[in-house]
């Protein structure tokens, strides 16, 4: 609640550091900068909306991360599931007949990362390291960075290294300078970063090659993986399609394909007229002769004619 409410009350204008100011100060002043410009834009928006700042209250991390989980989309987990993960009771019948479910819960946490629900990225595995740790870098780079961490957390250390390695460049863009995440240690050693850098991916299941496998997708999510590698063979094929038919082969089959088809009829000849076409104006032109030779036929056959065939009798061919 204390820190929402100096987000969101309005900023006060603060003096620009005087030439005294140490490096340390100075870096105060510019975070004061920085919170004062966030202030102004969030008390801007509230304010169009017709609201005031101490208008507003806190929401607890677990109250909105359910809320979001039962609400966020139009597909979302069951509230049974929610309410398990968020440890709140059901009541006395559904807590006794309504139990914990693994597929329920993987995809209440899955929710929770925020990945979008209708698409297929909600299928992708966090960043992680695609081999395992067997040089023992892994775990020295743990070591140094997170020393007082205990053992049973070193699996969440491992993933929080991954995820910050994976999105070292982005840091770099928008995080200031005067973080204290540029003097650590991974920062400051450009080789090990690199170097563990190469090691971490971020991708589908199939690709992790059996390194992780994904939990808590449901079933429409796979039908859009499935429809991605079909789209993206498509476009493999179109690709492929107009690069032979650019190509000074491709021209030449082209023709000759065209050549033999016009001799069959299905292209039009010279004169624009395809074997269709001449065989449809013979029918206009001897309407008559036609109908009685289906008439003979019929006739020969001792049989009734059927409905497509009296509809000739009394149309005769159609243009």
């Amino acid at each position: 609640m204390q820190v929402l409410s100096k987000i969101m009350m309005p900023p006060n204008q603060s003096a620009a550091p005087s030439p005294s100011d140490t490096d340390e100060t100075a870096e105060r002043h510019d975070d004061h900068n920085g919170m004062d410009a966030v202030q102004t834009a969030v008390t801007a928006h509230l304010r169009s909306l017709g609201l005031q700042p101490e208008d507003l209250g806190s929401h607890s991390i677990r109250k909105g991360a359910a809320t979001y989980c039962s609400s966020g989309s139009t597909h979302c987990p069951s509230s049974s599931a929610v309410s398990e993960r968020a440890g709140w009771s059901n009541g006395a019948v559904f807590n006794t007949y309504l139990r914990y479910e693994a597929a329920g819960d993987a995809f209440v946490g899955r929710t929770i990362t925020g990945p979008p629900i209708d698409s297929s990225e909600f299928a992708i595995l966090p960043p992680h390291f695609k081999e395992a740790d067997s040089s023992g870098m892994v775990t020295s780079a743990i070591e140094m960075l997170f020393p007082t961490l205990p053992m049973c957390m070193y699996g969440v250390a491992e993933f929080a290294l991954a995820s910050v390695l994976y999105h070292a460049d982005f840091l770099r863009t928008n995080l200031q300078r005067n973080r204290p995440l540029w003097k650590s240690t991974l920062f400051q050693d450009e080789a090990m970063l690199n170097t563990l850098k190469s090691k971490v991916v971020c991708c589908m299941p199939k690709e992790a090659r059996g390194r992780m496998e994904a939990t808590g997708i449901p079933p429409h999510v796979h039908q859009y993986v499935h429809n991605d590698k079909v789209i993206a063979s498509l476009e493999k094929i179109q690709r492929e399609v107009l690069e032979f038919k650019q190509s000074s082969r491709g021209n030449q089959a082209l023709a000759e394909g065209v050549s033999e088809r016009r001799q069959v009829g299905f292209v039009p000849n010279e004169s624009g007229q395809s074997a269709k076409d001449f065989f449809r104006q013979g029918l206009l032109e001897n309407r008559d002769e036609f109908k009685a030779i289906i008439r003979e036929v019929i006739m020969e056959t001792g049989g009734e004619a059927s409905g497509s065939q009296r509809d000739v009798q009394q149309r005769g061919p159609q243009a």
